[in-house]
């Protein structure tokens, strides 16, 4: 059934299209979620909240606009949001972790590959919030385009110069990082 349908058959008070609009989505906005918070809870908080929010705005949802990106855009606002108010929380629980010692020559692929991750998410979090936006949604997402360029409500060209210059900025810094180690 297409989104359009069930957000009218939601607005009418069934709960069951609501819920079938959460089963569609649920997965994207977890993943946008993630990418803030990098922690399960807090993304699960961040899609509660996000759904939530999406329920009561239902009414104000303009069905000439595709309904994903104006809900990945409630789930960026609301990330961008939860992160910024959970930053000290946050510095304050990594200081408190301490990592164990010793590596098995095993698990050291992994380790790696954990540490590549965090390297390219903390680099994803350095770039202002239109560029993580637009980032988020090309790569973890696969929105195309125009999809982009409606959620940050500016043209196709506009999008393609924010995603062109986050990739630069990522680079430079990974490049910086590299180079200093």
């Amino acid at each position: 059934m297409p989104d359009d349908r069930l957000v009218a058959e939601t607005l009418a008070g069934s709960q069951a299209a609501y819920e079938a609009l959460i089963g569609r989505y649920e997965r994207r906005v977890f993943r946008v979620a993630w990418s803030y918070a990098r922690e399960r809870d807090g993304a699960l908080d961040i899609c509660q909240d996000v759904f939530v929010t999406a329920y009561r705005s239902l009414a104000s949802y303009r069905r000439t606009d595709s309904f994903r990106p104006w809900l990945m855009q409630i789930a960026h606002r609301k990330s961008s949001n939860w992160r910024r108010d959970n930053r000290r929380h946050h510095a304050l629980a990594n200081l408190e972790r301490v990592p164990e010692p010793g590596i098995d020559p095993v698990q050291e692929s992994s380790v790696l590959a954990d540490e590549t991750r965090r390297t390219l998410l903390d680099r994803l979090q350095r770039l202002n919030p239109r560029q993580r936006q637009a980032l988020t949604m090309r790569y973890f997402e696969r929105a195309p385009v125009p999809e982009i360029a409606r959620a940050l409500e500016c043209s196709e060209g506009v999008a393609r110069n924010i995603l062109f210059r986050g990739l630069e900025k990522m680079r430079v810094q990974w490049e910086s990082s590299r180079s200093g180690s």
